[in-house]
């Protein structure tokens, strides 16, 4: 007789119990761990580019808190999804209702950024875009350092695409925001 294995779902205290250290490079998604792969130095720069504009930025206006490196988030309302943002901006106002910001993060950001790598599929861009909306996300900003784009999405349905000569503004969202696109690929 063949023995049962009964798969425990894991939860976000889960994962901050086991560290930075054995967890970094995967998100939580209904209690399983899944791999996102190492990112390349394209991708690598343009994270850092984006979020380098962002805190620039937000030195000027104090308009809330910019961050970078996969911060984690309760997306899907329960602790068994963490996902992770390559770059965000979270306002004052939603900072207001945050006792800590140790931790993953249970109040959504006003902006989430995804850099694209080459690995990740449409699918996984659109799932991942629409709960970011679903957990109440005011903008996500898809980022492909391959062809140069930005993706500008204000809800999961409505996007410009800009090219590496355009200029991207914040918006209601970030106020004063304007960046030439070709920044976040600067190496």
């Amino acid at each position: 007789m063949g023995e049962l294995l009964i798969k425990e779902r894991l939860t976000g205290d889960d994962l901050l119990r086991m560290g930075e250290d054995a967890t970094t490079g995967y998100e939580l998604i209904e209690g399983e761990l899944v791999k996102m792969s190492p990112a390349g130095m394209d991708h690598g720069d343009s994270e850092s580019n984006v979020t380098l504009e962002l805190k620039l930025w937000n030195r000027q206006h104090k308009l809330g808190r910019v961050a970078g490196g996969e911060v984690g988030f309760y997306t899907r309302g329960n602790s068994n999804t963490v996902r992770a943002a390559d770059a965000l901006f979270i306002s004052n106002e939603r900072l207001a209702g945050i006792t800590s910001t140790e931790g993953f993060l249970r109040v959504a950001p006003d902006l989430a950024v995804e850099v694209i790598s080459p690995g990740n599929t449409a699918e996984e861009i659109e799932v991942k875009t629409q709960e970011w909306f679903d957990f109440g996300v005011r903008m996500v900003w898809l980022v492909y350092p391959k062809t140069k784009r930005v993706h500008v999405y204000t809800t999961p349905d409505r996007s410009i695409l800009l090219n590496a000569d355009d200029t991207l503004e914040g918006g209601d969202v970030l106020p004063g925001f304007n960046v030439k696109v070709s920044a976040f690929f600067e190496g």
